[in-house]
């Protein structure tokens, strides 16, 4: 297992962008250094690491956080390499990072989660003047209760990824048993060069167990400003000057309660104690106002967001210069481009703006003519989108095309509010398009978003940013227009599940046959979608739009150079189209949450990807396992199990004291007809008749009978993304209502 433990994990990967560095290592070495790191570790003189138990009110918690402290020290130094075509002088910076932590284990769950850990041991990258070279030391040590230490040996790693540029690692931690102390340090040393950045840190404050003591500590050299915030109620650093006039920063909490509940619809940077920092080159030269720099050495305590909008308004600045922003185009998209040119005066705004629109989303992810990876176009639905750049391109050929296109700049509406932000990349954006629109946002969530989408994380947003960036050529900031807006949200309704089964015994009667039709809307289709839809699928769809009579495989045919890449390519295309029924499998197994003993006639009827048409439905036939039970010549079914899993809350996590922080408010509806077979009848119909509704939501289920079929209405719905914690009891009445129908059954007796 990975450690669960946030901050552990945090050092571990403590960015998901962490860069990877060259310099040679050894195995030999490695361990030489581990010893030391070890030694100095162990050799700690803290007295939160000497503790040996816990109070006895902390007994229920599956675990208890004895200690837990980040240690980090960056300082840099003058160096000079060969680059290129002579030497060239830089800076290389040297940073280690250590989290340690102690914990008692209270119960089995504990005991298995700490019964082995997953680390990467070593990541390389290499470029010019930007070397960095990444290696992690582990250190574990088991205190049982009456005493005994026991370390585990750092040789009993077992490497799950062996290669050059990256080494994975995994250590089993033997014998553990309830009671134990797990007392373990993580130490990541990196050097690299100054021209690279130094992944943020996030301190978390909170844990849904009691942490007893809990300690930060920087060192940082004077070459590097510093800029911190602490959020919701998080301790303060204090701060000092270091013996080469470093700064030194240090934070002790002691005895932070359990934050129960706080992994379950939260926003954490508005609601939970944490500390943010970042460590940055500084800056004192000719350019440091135009790079908006810190200063060398400087402590910059809650800085007003107006200089991370300055970076980030910079970024698109920098990005035009030197010279105009030219798009050029594949040849379907580019030739229908023509087309809408010669026609857009006839054109209403919003017509116009959509067909722009689906240009841009076409020439971008799906004319793939020229590309030679098939990987990479199987996994086109899938990709994860930096929507920001996107989005910036979109409204670059916004303008281009004469369309007055705005960037309109938010916090997620689950991460820091606008002014408690501590980095350019806490803001996002999407694209505003002015002239009377109905709908003038646009979004990029994935490479199935249609126009005029807001994506749920941006929605509700207070004051949002609105920024004219002006012409394509301008880059002086200072020309830049700002106003505010708030960003609207959408209703349940618009975000919608609707569930059509026709339901049957099977031939063999311990099985459910399920004719299913799954109709999604709004924020509900994105998921779906990437799992679903096959690129050949969606490519092909989209050429028809643009007129365009060859598929993509009888374009590549023509090519003499691309006529073998498209045989290869038409077998990869075969192939994941076999693989679509393990996708249609996996989806319906997430929904029912039951095992699917057989699926067929799977398809995609509608992919949701036009506004025309803007609904993902997909169809299958499934056969149902453990809905149905034998008692005598009878037969009761488990007819509430088809609403699918439903959310359980048990003991503490039904108190709430933090406001509901839910995705987006949604909507969900299950139409079901369950055919009763010939010479029996139901009973236990009345009983599924259930309503509950208040104004944060309901559930309600009708329940009719028709001849020899019964008819059951089931709707669920969350009216709102944000709820006071003072609405938790009317949210667990809805909730608790659909866990208790999800138990309804019907009873089907034998006439006679």
């Amino acid at each position: 297992m990975m450690i669960r433990s946030p901050y552990a994990f945090l050092l571990i990967c403590l960015c998901a962008a962490m860069q990877m560095a060259t310099a040679q290592t050894d195995g030999g070495k490695y361990h030489e250094t581990a010893e030391s790191i070890r030694k100095e570790i162990w050799g700690w003189d803290r007295p939160e690491f000497a503790r040996r138990s816990a109070p006895a009110e902390h007994a229920k918690y599956s675990k208890v956080v004895l200690a837990r402290r980040l240690d980090v020290s960056a300082d840099s130094k003058k160096k000079i390499a060969w680059r290129g075509l002579g030497l060239t002088p830089y800076r290389e910076l040297s940073l280690m990072e250590v989290l340690r932590e102690a914990v008692q284990l209270n119960d089995q769950s504990a005991v298995s989660e700490y019964s082995e850990i997953s680390y990467t041991q070593l990541e390389r990258r290499s470029g010019f003047l930007m070397d960095r070279t990444t290696v992690i030391y582990l250190g574990i040590k088991v205190i049982k209760p009456n005493g005994e230490t026991r370390e585990i040996n750092a040789d009993d790693i077992v490497l799950t990824t062996d290669l050059k540029k990256r080494k994975e690692a995994k250590i089993a931690v033997p014998d553990l048993q309830s009671g134990d102390i797990v007392d373990f340090f993580v130490a990541k040393q990196t050097n690299m060069s100054q021209l690279e950045e130094i992944p943020p840190y996030l301190f978390l404050f909170y844990d849904e167990v009691p942490i007893l003591h809990c300690s930060m500590h920087f060192e940082v050299g004077k070459k590097y400003a510093v800029e911190y915030r602490s959020y919701n109620g998080a301790p303060e650093f204090k701060t000092a000057k270091g013996e080469d006039n470093d700064n030194v920063l240090d934070i002790v909490k002691e005895n932070i309660p359990a934050a129960e509940g706080s992994n379950l619809w939260t926003a954490p940077f508005r609601q939970l104690p944490m500390v943010r920092l970042n460590i940055l080159l500084g800056n004192k030269g000719l350019l440091a106002s135009r790079l908006n720099a810190r200063t060398p050495g400087e402590l910059y305590k809650n800085q007003p967001s107006e200089e991370y909008l300055e970076d980030k308004l910079r970024r698109i600045a920098n990005r035009r210069s030197g010279s105009r922003l030219v798009f050029t185009m594949g040849k379907t998209s580019g030739d229908y481009l023509k087309q809408v040119r010669k026609n857009k005066n006839k054109m209403s705004q919003d017509s116009l703006v959509r067909e722009l629109f689906y240009i841009f989303r076409f020439d971008t992810f799906l004319d793939q003519t020229k590309s030679k990876d098939i990987q990479k176009l199987l996994e086109m639905p899938s990709i994860q989108l930096d929507e920001n750049l996107v989005s910036f391109f979109l409204g670059e050929f916004f303008k281009s095309e004469e369309v007055d296109g705005y960037m309109v700049y938010s916090t997620l509406n689950r991460g820091p509010r606008m002014n408690e932000i501590l980095s350019s990349d806490d803001l996002h954006n999407i694209i505003m398009v002015r002239g009377g629109l109905d709908a003038p946002f646009y979004g990029f969530g994935s490479v199935f978003t249609t126009p005029a989408y807001l994506p749920y994380y941006f929605e509700g947003a207070k004051r949002a940013l609105i920024v004219n960036t002006r012409g394509l050529s301008e880059t002086n900031i200072k020309k830049f227009e700002k106003s505010f807006i708030d960003l609207p949200a959408s209703q349940a309704y618009e975000n919608g599940r609707v569930e059509k089964m026709d339901v049957s015994l099977s031939s063999d009667p311990s099985l459910l046959e399920i004719k299913r039709k799954s109709i999604l809307r709004g924020h509900y289709k994105s998921e779906e979608q990437q799992r679903l839809i096959l690129f050949e699928d969606y490519y092909d769809a989209e050429r028809k739009y643009f007129n365009d009579p060859k598929t993509l495989i009888e374009k590549l045919s023509d090519g003499r150079k691309t006529k073998k890449f498209a045989e290869e390519l038409e077998s990869a295309f075969a192939e994941a189209r076999e693989k679509n029924k393990e996708s249609f499998l996996e989806e319906a197994r997430s929904f029912f949450d039951e095992e699917i003993k057989e699926i067929k006639n799977y398809k995609v009827d509608n992919m949701g990807v036009r506004h025309t048409n803007p609904d993902l439905v997909f169809s299958a036939e499934l056969k149902l396992d453990g809905l149905v039970k034998r008692a005598g010549s009878s037969y009761i079914i488990d007819i509430g199990k088809l609403q699918g899993g439903q959310l359980s809350l048990e003991g503490d996590q039904r108190k709430r004291t933090l406001d509901v922080y839910a995705p987006f408010s949604r909507s969900l509806q299950y139409d079901i007809h369950f055919a009763i077979p010939e010479g029996y009848s139901v009973e236990g119909l009345d009983a599924l008749n259930k309503r509950v509704e208040n104004a944060a939501g309901s559930f309600a289920c009708e329940a009719t009978s028709a001849g020899q079929s019964i008819i059951l209405k089931v709707q669920k719905s969350y009216n709102h993304a944000f709820e006071p914690a003072s609405n938790w009891k009317d949210m667990l009445a809805f909730i608790d209502a659909a866990k208790e129908w999800s138990n309804a059954r019907i009873v089907l007796k034998k006439n006679g």
